[in-house]
């Protein structure tokens, strides 16, 4: 059985894998799991549901290492008085999975690094659809202006026309990275 594989039979409904990762640690084995809120709209989980997470894990991996005494699981030496478990949300300013997380967050404020040219560019924006020109998918934004700057997309999309607002329009492979955008 893969890790992730386990990692999954575990959740609960609602929530998710965000990522998981096992490596070397002390002597043992250090298991750092983020999970993510399918249904939320932010992706949040709560406390209770990293504890409940953390609980069910433990004790079927315990269970598990258990009936494996001659063989291992996921990796050699693991066993019930080895690892360490670190169990958290995925956070709130998340990075985003491309493209597939675009849709999921549309419309929220988002932190986005792009190449402009040769030169990496930091904008904040409100993913908005993405478009086929000349048979390239390209991935549309608007402006997102952050609390105490002069107006928020969204006034500035109800004020104005799409063909109004700087929109950008972006390939994905010119996207370095996406993350949420709590804006306070």
């Amino acid at each position: 059985m893969e890790l992730a594989e386990f990692a999954n039979s575990v959740l609960h409904e609602g929530i998710g894998i965000y990522s998981i990762r096992l490596y070397p640690s002390a002597g043992g084995f250090h298991f750092e799991i983020q999970l993510d809120g399918i249904n939320h709209p932010r992706g949040a989980v709560n406390l209770a549901d990293c504890e409940s997470y953390s609980r069910h894990f433990a004790e079927k991996l315990d269970a598990e290492l258990a009936l494996r005494k001659d063989d291992y699981l996921f990796i050699e030496n693991l066993a019930e008085d080895n690892y360490t478990l670190e169990v958290s949300s995925a956070g709130a300013e998340r990075e985003l999975r491309l493209p597939e997380d675009l849709d999921r967050f549309k419309e929220l404020p988002l932190k986005m690094i792009y190449l402009d040219g040769e030169k990496k560019t930091v904008k904040h924006v409100i993913y908005s659809r993405s478009v086929i020109e000349d048979g390239l998918e390209l991935f549309v934004f608007l402006p997102y202006l952050p609390r105490g700057k002069k107006m928020k997309a969204q006034k500035m999309k109800k004020n104005l026309s799409d063909k109004e607002i700087e929109m950008l329009k972006i390939p994905l492979h010119d996207i370095v990275r996406i993350n949420l955008f709590l804006d306070f």
